[in-house]
């Protein structure tokens, strides 16, 4: 997973390469190559946030 690839699963609301996710902000962490997806829900900050690979 790469950084460009965790944006564009964002742009194409996609998460874990196949499941429908709609996208808000991505976020990558380069020192863990983590892609953090987000999206609208109900949660107190009003954001769900989706690990999306590891």
């Amino acid at each position: 997973m790469t950084e460009n690839e965790c944006i564009f699963s964002c742009m194409v609301n996609i998460a874990k390469g196949k499941q429908p996710f709609k996208c808000l902000s991505a976020t990558f962490d380069q020192i863990e190559n983590k892609c953090l997806l987000y999206g609208p829900g109900s949660s107190a900050d009003g954001s769900v946030r989706l690990k999306c690979f590891s």
